[in-house]
């Protein structure tokens, strides 16, 4: 007689049911694409720390040199360049060779290539002025240096005045140096004019000379009383004179008074009597009429007598009424006849000189 099934009899078999089932399951081959997967796993290098996995999974950001190759491939030459000064800014000590020798194997060290250095060095002066002045005077084309290390020395200056000025004056005798050199002293001049003046004295004679009217002359036009105050008490006439001769047209030009009044603080009659010639050849050109009314207010200054005749010369040739009325308007008799005939005397030749080419003619 069969036996009914059991509980304990019937469990027992669905595990055996189960534990068939269950080896028959993973004796199914795995798909091709789960394998390929695992076998991806095992190769990637595994991680201890979800930053490390996180930092796997970003995508990379590019580099300053990829970005500059992408920039190359831009076709519009105004666009490419504008790119480029962009991406430039990036450039920090740490990708400065690559970057260097990615530029230099796309664009040739000439003129053309001007406003690439320009970039390149303007950027590099931000954290190594001294090295990109001396990159731009040794390693580039002639006339490529001046316009690369001008920019880069004015972006130096407004680092580190003190340290461009002393970098330029050490400059070994190239071409370029005295460009640099003039043009620095504008930079110089806004940061710190007394400092400015005093480094430009210190240059070789001609440097000095140039330099210290580029400086004067930007530093005049922003602030023009503390200018001159300035050349009162310090000017070296051997080597200034053009500098105080920019400061007798300024004011010739803007304010008579003034003119006066730096006229009569010069310290030596030397320097009045060149500031005056100044001002007389310039009022002669622009303000005849003027001229002579100026003059006549300065009758009792020493220095006034070595511009008389030099007066006589220009004014005489271009308003002679003005010239006549001047003349005898001088207060010492002598004087004034010994002009008189003398303005008559270069009017007259002035006129028979006119009329002489008119007739060849």
């Amino acid at each position: 007689m069969t036996q009914p099934n059991t509980p304990a009899k019937c469990l027992g078999g669905g595990l055996l049911i189960l534990s068939i089932a269950t080896t028959v399951l993973f004796l199914v081959p795995e798909p091709e694409e789960e394998i390929r997967k695992k076998e991806r796993v095992a190769k990637e290098p595994q991680t201890d720390t979800i930053e490390a996995l996180v930092e796997q999974l970003e995508p990379k950001t590019p580099t300053i040199v990829d970005a500059l190759n992408e920039a190359f491939s831009i076709n519009d030459n105004t666009s490419q360049l504008e790119r480029i000064r962009t991406i430039l800014k990036e450039l920090s000590p740490k990708n400065l060779d690559d970057v260097l020798a990615l530029i230099e194997s796309e664009f040739s060290k000439t003129k053309e290539n001007t406003a690439i250095y320009e970039a390149l060095l303007s950027q590099w002066a931000t954290f190594a002025g001294s090295d990109a002045i001396t990159y731009a005077m040794s390693e580039l084309d002639d006339d490529l240096r001046l316009d690369a290390g001008v920019a880069a020395a004015r972006v130096w200056g407004l680092y580190d005045t003190t340290s461009a000025a002393a970098m330029l004056k050490a400059l070994p005798n190239t071409h370029g140096k005295d460009y640099l050199i003039y043009d620095f002293a504008y930079t110089y001049i806004d940061q710190n004019p007394d400092a400015a003046m005093g480094w430009a004295r210190t240059l070789p004679y001609e440097l000095k000379k140039n330099a210290t009217y580029h400086a004067y002359r930007s530093w005049l036009e922003k602030d023009d009383i503390a200018a001159t105050n300035w050349l009162v008490g310090n000017i070296d006439f051997s080597t200034e004179s053009t500098t105080l001769e920019a400061a007798a047209v300024h004011w010739a030009r803007k304010d008579i008074k003034q003119l006066d009044a730096m006229i009569e603080a010069l310290p030596d009659d030397l320097s009045k009597t060149s500031a005056m010639s100044t001002v007389v050849d310039w009022l002669a050109t622009y303000k005849p009429k003027e001229v002579a009314d100026w003059l006549n207010g300065h009758a009792n200054s020493k220095a006034l007598n070595p511009v008389l005749g030099q007066f006589a010369l220009s004014v005489a040739t271009t308003d002679y009424e003005s010239a006549l009325s001047w003349a005898e308007g001088i207060t010492s008799d002598e004087m004034s006849d010994y002009f008189v005939n003398e303005v008559t005397r270069i009017h007259n030749a002035t006129e028979q000189e006119a009329d002489s080419n008119s007739i060849s003619e």
